[in-house]
């Protein structure tokens, strides 16, 4: 059977890590979301500057956002081991 002070250490850390990844979580949410809705309303302004012979909102809608899609995932794994490594869920 499990103490007082016990099951409050572990309900703090349950929470703490629920925090922790909801705020991850929104975090990069947000940034998905700029991102994509970004490079869309200003394309126009984008279309203006040539990278690599293409046009910068082009780059961007068809590599850009696919490469920072990936990132996002990567940094989403990078950082929930390190919140599950923190809150002792490893």
């Amino acid at each position: 059977m499990m103490s007082a002070d016990s099951h409050h250490a572990t309900l703090s850390a349950k929470t703490r890590y629920w925090r922790r990844t909801k705020a991850l979580t929104v975090l990069l949410l947000i940034l998905w979301a700029l991102l994509s809705f970004g490079t869309l309303f200003y394309a126009r302004e984008l279309a203006a500057i040539d990278f690599f012979g293409w046009s910068l909102s082009f780059y961007m809608l068809a590599q850009g956002l696919t490469l920072s899609f990936v990132l996002i995932l990567a940094v989403y794994s990078a950082g929930m081991r390190w919140i599950a490594h923190r809150c002792g869920k490893d």
